[in-house]
């Protein structure tokens, strides 16, 4: 549900000195909620005494923002008003409030997310704070089960990079992320459909398999501890069969 925003890694290129922060959030039943990014750039502020220089910067938001067909909500700046020196904004209760502050949580609706303290402040769950129903991915699978980092983010990313834009302008860079996000709305529900299955009685083992690993399913320690994992979490046994062939369904992690 969270993204950190720089530059793609090994761009041989000038880049911007901020590192932002997106929040996305998606829903197997079509429902899209459109992401949101907080940043320290005074770049995206909208609230300071007006110079000509600050105008031109101004300007030239507006201008990405209608470039890219993007509501000017979507750009939050979180800094102080005055001497702001941050550059990273980290991952934390207080933005993923501002963000569910912005959108719609419906009452009795079902959330899922990592196990990231962000989710869950001193004061419990913050889904559970708005009425929904929170369940948190197993860590060991999170990366596979969750639509947004399998795969939603990587498509949003993918189009961006495909874009050749200058990433030391900040703010064409981020507002083009959060239209590249926004272009793979229509697929959001197929990454639910893969990934957790949605639709089915109960999990596909094979296409499990195939989530988790594949062919490296047999040879990688690593993928068969997150096959174990996903197991337990569907309430399968994970300890296996005892004999010359294990079972995936049944991995046979516990005998080795």
């Amino acid at each position: 549900m969270l993204l950190k925003v720089g530059h793609p890694p090994l761009l041989d290129a000038s880049i911007s000195r901020f590192t932002n922060l997106i929040v996305t959030a998606i829903s197997s039943l079509g429902r899209f909620y459109h992401s949101i990014l907080f940043t320290y750039n005074q770049d995206f502020r909208r609230d300071r005494k007006r110079t000509p220089r600050r105008d031109a910067i101004l300007a030239h938001l507006d201008s990405m923002l209608e470039e890219y067909e993007v509501e000017d909500y979507r750009v939050v700046y979180i800094g102080r008003v005055k001497k702001e020196t941050r550059t990273y904004v980290a991952a934390s209760a207080d933005v993923l409030q501002m963000y569910l502050d912005k959108i719609q949580v419906d009452h009795g609706s079902v959330w899922l997310s990592d196990h990231g303290n962000e989710f869950f402040p001193s004061s419990g769950s913050i889904f559970e704070c708005h009425g929904a129903i929170h369940h948190s991915y197993s860590p060991p699978v999170h990366q596979y089960l969750s639509a947004n980092d399998n795969n939603h983010h990587t498509a949003g990313k993918n189009t961006w990079r495909g874009l050749k834009i200058d990433f030391a302008d900040d703010v064409r860079a981020c507002v083009a992320l959060l239209h590249c996000f926004d272009l793979d709305a229509p697929n959001i529900s197929g990454y639910f459909e893969t990934n957790l299955q949605c639709g089915k009685s109960k999990p596909d083992i094979e296409l499990v398999r195939e989530l988790i690993g594949g062919k490296n399913l047999r040879s990688s320690s690593y993928l068969r501890d997150c096959m174990y994992d996903y197991c337990i979490a569907f309430k399968k046994d994970g300890r296996g069969a005892l004999g010359r062939d294990y079972k995936d369904q049944l991995d046979g992690l516990y005998w080795q």
